[in-house]
């Protein structure tokens, strides 16, 4: 398993690290109860990438609160299958670590 390869994985529409971050917050629901408490604040998760584009092993590696663990980790699931990183032409597993932001909107 890789972090970084000579072809990193991309979503379909390409845009490299900040479309991926982009898309998981189009799907993150901010918790109603972490609304009303105003937590704000980061949750970093990581992922892998597999050889085949899909999303696994997604899991929380700096907590904020639980319910804003859960939103972030339920978004970074809903993401697109990846066009497979690549490392001398063949199609290797890529680990991301990305920052979710809960951040209340006025």
């Amino acid at each position: 398993m890789y972090n970084f390869v000579e072809q990193m994985p991309q979503l379909p529409s390409g845009g490299g690290s900040a479309a991926i971050v982009a898309a998981i917050q189009q799907h993150l629901v901010y918790p109603p109860e972490a609304l009303s408490a105003q937590v704000e604040g980061r949750v970093f998760v990581s992922f892998i990438v597999t050889t085949t584009g899909i999303v696994s092993q997604v899991k929380v590696v700096k907590s904020l609160v639980a319910a804003c663990d859960a939103a972030a980790v339920q978004a970074v699931r809903q993401l697109p299958r990846f066009t497979p990183g690549r490392q001398k032409g063949r199609p290797v597993r890529v680990q991301f670590t990305v920052p979710i932001t809960f951040r209340i909107e006025e």
